[in-house]
């Protein structure tokens, strides 16, 4: 009975092993995702701020973003052309997602 409950906490832990290492695969891949993303997002500029499609794609990464380089390819974009980031009905999306993501990351960086 003794031997079954040290198997039964072994079993345990090797799942939890499993499930740690299947996470940080995880996460490793996609920091990759996004890194790759946001590159190729600087790469193409603001054309592609102006297509209603993939622009609601790119909101959606906005909100993942996990790191300054993420937001600094996007800031790199709207800036070219600030009255536009801010008119566009697309871009202007963009604009308003961007500074809550810079807020949010000086705001965590203060803690």
């Amino acid at each position: 009975m003794d031997s079954a409950g040290s198997r039964s906490q072994s079993f345990q832990k090797i799942l939890l092993l499993y499930d740690i290492g299947v996470l940080s695969i995880f996460i490793f891949f996609s920091e990759l995702f996004l890194d790759n993303v946001f590159k190729q997002i600087a790469q193409d500029g603001i054309q592609i701020t102006r297509n209603q499609t993939i622009s609601r794609v790119v909101e959606n990464l906005l909100k993942q973003a996990t790191s300054v380089q993420h937001l600094e390819s996007i800031g790199s974009i709207l800036s070219t052309d600030w009255e536009l980031a801010c008119t566009d009905r697309f871009e202007i999306e963009w604009t308003k997602l961007y500074h809550v993501a810079c807020h949010s990351w000086l705001s965590w960086s203060k803690v």
